[in-house]
């Protein structure tokens, strides 16, 4: 079986649709795929193109750009943030765990601080994810 000319999440163009990405995996091939969409412009419904091998039976074509990432990309991006912030979570729990009256006068509270202010800017990466999400800034 072929490789499909697109994944989950791409981002393609359509002469008459305008950008969209790509919402089900494409189903078919190896000469003719079905490719599932959803539309950027709001007013327009989740449509299935056909999109042949032949390059002049082609609707849709992938979009290279970098400011042009699908869903998937994004909300990969998210979860790295997240996971991030996550493990220094855990790393300072454990230490709070490990290290009473095991730290030297005065380190507990500078490892302490150190780890709260490793937190505070995974925490801040976050909120800006999400505020430049919601103001459209990852197409």
């Amino acid at each position: 079986m072929s490789q499909p000319p697109f994944e989950l999440g791409d981002r393609v163009g359509h002469a008459k649709i305008g950008l969209a990405s790509v919402c089900e995996p494409p189903e078919g091939g190896p000469i003719v795929w079905k490719v599932t969409i959803r539309p950027d412009d709001p007013d327009l419904t989740v449509k299935t193109i056909i999109h042949a091998r032949d390059p002049k039976a082609r609707f849709l074509k992938l979009i290279s750009s970098p400011d042009c990432k699908g869903e998937r990309y994004w909300r990969l991006k998210y979860e790295d943030l997240v996971a991030a912030a996550e493990e220094i979570r855990q790393r300072k729990t454990l230490f709070l765990r490990q290290s009473f009256r095991s730290c030297e006068p005065g380190d507990f509270l500078s490892k302490l601080k150190d780890l709260q202010s490793e937190e505070a800017v995974a925490e801040e990466e976050i909120a800006v994810f999400i505020k430049d999400d919601e103001d459209g800034k990852h197409p």
